[in-house]
């Protein structure tokens, strides 16, 4: 083996000792701070970018009339693969307080036939509505007391598995005044009669290991967001209908629009309201929109005795009746209506010989969905699927909704 001569070998043992000496000092520095470690950073292309939270999902809702079967429309005619929930109207409050199916020669079958489009269609949810304007006078007093609420509650619960539903829809029309006969205390006890129908809810989810839904349909008029605790009941649902139509109809002394979009500018022989207006009051008043559905009319209503004046648009009438979207275009086909847009309300309108129709297309809907977009809805709500028998604007609402939001 070779051997460094001797003044080499010291001053080999020199540098070493320099090395040493030196590294002693950095370790040193670096520990009291002198001295700063530069940071190791992950170039661009290999750093895990942080997953974006998932869009909230929108919803199509479509009420499924009972009465609708014994005009040859039954559910297993349902376009379910445009629809995330189907709303059964109606059950009713027996004089029991227990919830009752509102049409028993009917219901039983349609239920059947709602199991097998869910079984079809994996996705689609099912929900019993319970009152409508015309079984909602049971609620007044089966809302008034902890133990009539709870029965009604319960009573829920075993219908929902009974005939294989996924929750309950609250249609009470209305509390406190407007429809049925109300009390002032309404506006309280149906905050709770909601609360107890979301913790029987909540239970039965938890030993069934599913969610089970709440929601409740409620009016557009700021009379009916005074006689409701709008922030308070936000709380307790999924979601809540606005039931943005009806805005005008044939009990006023004018024929006017049924659901305008957006409030006319023009003067009006009488009130004045709008789809928006409505939207916005919920809000103020605290509830949330993305646990709002705004409500779509596939409906309208038919004015006779109508002068020309103005196509008939705000013009006194004789007599007057809904007609819903497929008898529309029926009256159309022949060609004899003139067709309108009001440029402002975003709503078509005919006037022929004396009749004057309020009605939505496929344009007016496609407009609608898409404000429930720009303004943040959970969605849109369509009454009702059997006057949209071919799923005209059904197919354009749900369209305008995931080409929207995708």
């Amino acid at each position: 083996m070779r051997k460094f001569p001797g003044k080499k070998r010291i001053e080999l043992f020199a540098f070493l000792i320099l090395v040493l000496l030196f590294a002693v000092v950095l370790v040193v520095d670096i520990l009291s701070g002198k001295t700063a470690v530069p940071e190791v950073s992950e170039s661009p292309s290999t750093s895990p970018a942080k997953p974006s939270p998932a869009a909230e999902p929108k919803i199509t809702i479509g009420y499924y009339t009972s009465w609708s079967a014994s005009s040859a429309f039954t559910p297993d005619d349902i376009t379910a693969d445009k629809l995330d929930f189907v709303h059964y109207a109606f059950a009713s409050v027996g004089t029991d307080y227990k919830v009752a199916a509102g049409q028993s020669e009917l219901d039983y079958v349609n239920f059947e036939q709602l199991r097998a489009l869910k079984k079809a269609n994996p996705t689609l949810k099912t929900l019993i509505s319970v009152g409508g304007w015309g079984g909602s006078e049971g609620f007044s007093e089966m809302a008034s007391s902890d133990e009539t609420r709870k029965i009604f509650a319960q009573s829920c619960i075993d219908f929902v598995r009974l005939y294989g539903f996924d929750g309950v829809d609250i249609d009470w029309e209305y509390p406190v005044s407007g429809g049925c006969a109300g009390k002032p205390k309404d506006k309280e006890n149906f905050t709770l009669l909601m609360q107890a129908l979301h913790e029987a809810l909540d239970t039965l989810g938890t030993a069934e290991g599913k969610h089970y839904y709440l929601s409740f349909a409620g009016g557009a008029s700021n009379d009916y967001i005074g006689h409701v605790e709008l922030q308070k009941l936000a709380a307790l649902v999924d979601y809540a209908v606005i039931m943005t139509y009806d805005l005008h109809g044939i009990w006023d002394s004018y024929a006017d629009l049924n659901a305008p979009l957006y409030t006319p500018g023009e003067a009006s022989p009488q009130y004045k309201t709008s789809v928006d207006d409505a939207v916005k009051a919920w809000k103020e008043a605290g509830f949330p929109p993305d646990k709002t559905v705004m409500g779509l009319a596939f409906y309208g209503y038919i004015y006779t005795g109508v002068s020309e004046n103005n196509h008939g648009l705000y013009q006194p009438f004789s007599s007057g009746e809904a007609i819903g979207f497929d008898a529309v275009q029926a009256l159309l086909s022949d060609g004899s209506y003139s067709v309108f847009r009001h440029s402002e309300a975003q709503v078509p309108y005919v006037f022929s010989n004396g009749s004057f129709i309020s009605f939505d297309d496929t344009a007016s809907i496609t407009e609608k969905t898409q404000y429930a977009l720009q303004n943040g809805l959970k969605g849109v709500s369509a009454w009702e699927l059997g006057t949209d028998r071919f799923a005209i604007l059904l197919s354009a609402a749900y369209t305008a909704l995931h080409s929207g939001s995708s």
